[in-house]
């Protein structure tokens, strides 16, 4: 009898302590954990592409932790080791960015991490204990959270018989409640760049007040993994306004003038930019290109950019990065007119001369 009421008053005070665990604004059973994507602000980059996933594991050796109750004091909480059969019964959700069409004024995108846990997995109250990772996968120009968090679930229980979940909590290893997961994408670590490409006419017969046509187009670059032909980049062409260029390979065309410039921002290494010129090579110019891809100011030397299929290729590896593209046209001054008659012109001269030698000759002889 002594044996049995021990374990009921073990099972009613493990239910008290666990129905003091400090409540969220969730469901009982689901929390929602914000995910946060900061970018930088001078370079603004949009959405990335790709959905965040959790990874849950297995409750950890620790046997207790220390967490704030509803009365706002830590209260030490006994761990019950959760496991992997309970894990599969969970509905975990990732955070999923691909739908952010627009940039933040904070330049911050944020989504949720949704974890939802049955009642029907518990059979026994207590505070079940799992380890939370953010899975990497290795999305380009993201720097990943790499923390390792715990989820603790009280479980107590309920009128009729059973037992229910009564709050999920995710915190740090010291009892913290964490409000977020964070990743950079180029805020802190310069992962993300710009390109600035310009246009350039020269030579004595450039037309410096024609518009030329370029195409330009952005592809993952061969053999990049975590790259996506749906991530979006922000062109700003000449007048400054703006539109969205997709990483799928696709051509838009633009048109810049003399020293008038084209600028993308968002870029990772990982994408290509292609561009090509309809009038390259074309009427009398020459048509050549200058990269300066690492942010140094050092240009590679000139390369031929021969005509409409050729294709300029920027990787950009960070700010900075520009692609000129120069039209050349010289005109050489006209003179077969003049060569034409320069004989009869030498004729005439020295007819000129004899006549003055010869008068010269006769007027020393009349003399």
């Amino acid at each position: 009898m002594k044996k049995h009421f021990n374990k009921l008053m073990a099972i009613i005070t493990t239910s008290i302590l666990v129905a003091t665990m400090s409540l969220t604004a969730f469901a009982a059973n689901e929390i929602a954990i914000t995910k946060k994507v900061p970018t930088s602000t001078s370079n603004p980059t949009m959405a990335p592409e790709t959905t965040f996933q959790l990874q849950l594991t297995a409750g950890p050796s620790a046997t207790t932790v220390n967490l704030k109750g509803s009365d706002d004091q830590t209260h030490t909480y006994q761990l019950t080791p959760g496991t992997e059969e309970q894990i599969s019964h969970m509905t975990i959700t990732g955070a999923a960015f691909a739908n952010i069409t627009e940039y933040p004024a904070d330049g911050v995108y944020q989504a949720n991490f949704g974890i939802s846990v049955p009642d029907s997995i518990y059979s026994v109250p207590g505070v079940y204990s799992y380890t939370v990772n953010e899975q990497n996968d290795g999305y380009s120009g993201i720097t990943y959270d790499t923390t390792t968090y715990y989820m603790y679930v009280s479980v107590v229980n309920k009128e009729g018989g059973g037992v229910k979940v009564d709050n999920v909590v995710l915190a740090k290893n010291d009892g913290t409640k964490i409000a977020d997961i964070t990743n950079d994408f180029g805020a802190t670590n310069d992962t993300t760049h710009d390109l600035t490409i310009t246009k350039s006419v020269t030579g004595n017969a450039g037309e410096l007040n024609k518009k030329f046509t370029f195409k330009i187009a952005i592809s993952p670059k061969a053999g990049a993994t975590g790259t996506s032909s749906d991530q979006e980049f922000k062109l700003v062409l000449p007048d400054n306004t703006e539109q969205k260029i997709a990483a799928s390979g696709t051509a838009t065309s633009v048109t810049i003038g003399n020293d008038e410039t084209v600028h993308i921002y968002g870029l990772t290494e990982d994408y290509d930019v292609l561009v090509s010129e309809d009038e390259a090579g074309l009427n009398g110019y020459t048509t050549t290109y200058k990269i300066t891809r690492d942010g140094t100011g050092n240009t590679t030397a000139d390369q031929a950019l021969a005509d409409a299929n050729a294709k300029a290729t920027v990787n950009a590896l960070a700010d900075g990065a520009t692609l000129t593209i120069i039209n050349n046209r010289e005109n050489v001054t006209p003179t077969g007119v003049a060569m034409d008659i320069a004989p009869y012109a030498l004729m005439i001269v020295l007819a000129g001369s004899a006549a003055v030698t010869f008068l010269r000759k006769k007027d020393y002889f009349e003399e």
